[in-house]
């Protein structure tokens, strides 16, 4: 009971915050519309700024009157992408800058988390720092690259930090990440009535990798990560398309198969259905059967991506399937 008042209390907040906040955010930081966009009304954006400042200004408080623990440490430290991500929603900034950033804060929680795998060999610890370094940019720009449908993104991701949030037994700080992120659902749903931006997109990326490495056994970290397959099987795959069609994978695309069933004629919130429906399959298949469950579950919606994908290629999907 404890837990899940601190989850409405935090989804209560976020909301009543940023439904306030919308009218100003439209004038400040637009969500124009490119090439890209699936919206045709201009809307506000950098809504990820609140469910990010709820609990880093928790942690703040903390600071005054007790230690902070580990997960709270890793959030502190995950908080400043939120704010350049912020920046990069207003100014759009250079490439380089962000990704030294994302490398630059991927360092630090590394050195000030105490329960990462490690190697007294200085070889094998500088490999270990590359593999985490890589799995927490990876997982930042990755997860980043959905979020462009209303509720997308949150829909992919909620499962996932509940069960890392279980495992890790309810951390406080993660528990209110989970009500901020319910409370901004409410106006991210279709039709969304603000986006998070990527002040919301990196730092969800970046905070959901950060934490689930918290592991000494690598395998508890595999498979909290592996939890996030809508992301990884819809981005990978893409990225991979587009090397074999030699496109340059940093420049904006349309090719995400959310973005070409939305091109067919499939409703916005039948097609986050979709990708929770896969979000769930996965998370069951961990907490049922754990490693071989989840390697059935990415399975059954690869099978299901590939089938979609096929469709739309030979133009021969139905619409009305959902």
């Amino acid at each position: 009971m404890h837990a899940i008042f601190i989850i409405l209390i935090s989804a209560l907040i976020c909301f009543l915050l940023i439904n306030k906040s919308i009218p100003y955010l439209e004038n400040i930081l637009p969500d124009k519309i490119n090439k890209r966009s699936i919206h045709s009304v201009i809307k506000a954006r950098g809504g990820g700024i609140f469910f990010s400042s709820i609990p880093f200004l928790f942690v703040l408080n903390s600071l005054f009157y007790r230690d902070i623990n580990t997960y709270e440490i890793i959030y502190m430290i995950s908080y400043p992408i939120s704010l350049i991500g912020l920046l990069d929603d207003k100014f759009s900034l250079n490439k380089r800058i962000r990704f030294i950033s994302h490398i630059v804060i991927a360092l630090s929680i590394i050195q000030n988390s105490n329960n990462l795998v490690s190697s007294s060999n200085f070889f094998d610890q500088s490999l270990i720092y590359f593999f985490y370094i890589l799995i927490i940019c990876s997982s930042i720009n990755l997860v980043n690259f959905i979020d462009g449908m209303d509720g997308m993104l949150i829909s992919c991701i909620l499962l996932p930090l509940i069960i890392l949030c279980i495992k890790f037994q309810n951390p406080t700080i993660i528990l209110i990440l989970i009500g901020c992120l319910l409370g901004f659902l409410i106006l991210n749903w279709h039709p969304a009535k603000i986006f998070m931006g990527d002040s919301g997109s990196t730092f969800l990326g970046l905070v959901y990798s950060a934490l689930s490495v918290q592991s000494a056994n690598i395998n508890i970290s595999i498979n909290l990560l592996s939890l996030l397959g809508p992301i990884y099987i819809d981005t990978i795959i893409t990225i991979i398309k587009r090397i074999i069609l030699k496109q340059n994978i940093l420049k904006g695309h349309k090719l995400h198969l959310y973005q070409r069933l939305y091109k067919v004629g499939f409703k916005q919130t039948n097609i986050v259905f979709l990708y929770f429906l896969s979000s769930l399959l996965i998370t069951l298949g961990f907490v049922l059967f754990e490693r071989i469950g989840i390697i059935i579950a990415y399975s059954i919606s690869i099978i299901i991506y590939f089938y979609l994908d096929l469709k739309i290629s030979n133009k021969k999907i139905e619409i009305n399937l959902f």
